[in-house]
């Protein structure tokens, strides 16, 4: 989620490197032409629609790198079953942080 700078210089290139154990199944950025872009060169889906790349599945886990606040995004990755790795911020509040179900006991 995110194909900003951090995806296309870190990110997506130390996946390239461990095919091994990773493997881009799909792409989003609210940027729809620049998700199909990427898409295509790695060939694989590209979504720009976070919810409908989440609700399309085909995947285990998800790595969240959109600006602001990411907490109803993991939401719902982890509704769905995915393992999650988030840049920060998670959440601007702790109160949106009790929300997350990672936080609840």
């Amino acid at each position: 989620m995110g194909l900003g700078v951090a995806a296309q210089v870190v990110y997506l290139p130390l996946l390239a490197k461990r095919r091994d154990i990773f493997q881009v199944s799909a792409v989003c950025d609210l940027d729809g032409d620049h998700a199909e872009t990427l898409g295509r060169e790695l060939g694989v889906r590209s979504y720009d629609r976070a919810m409908a790349m989440l609700e399309a599945g085909g995947f285990d886990a998800l790595i969240v790198l959109t600006p602001g606040s990411h907490g109803p995004l993991v939401k719902a990755a982890l509704a769905c079953g995915c393992w999650v790795l988030c840049e920060k911020p998670l959440a601007y509040s702790r109160a949106e942080l009790r929300a997350s179900p990672a936080t609840r006991g």
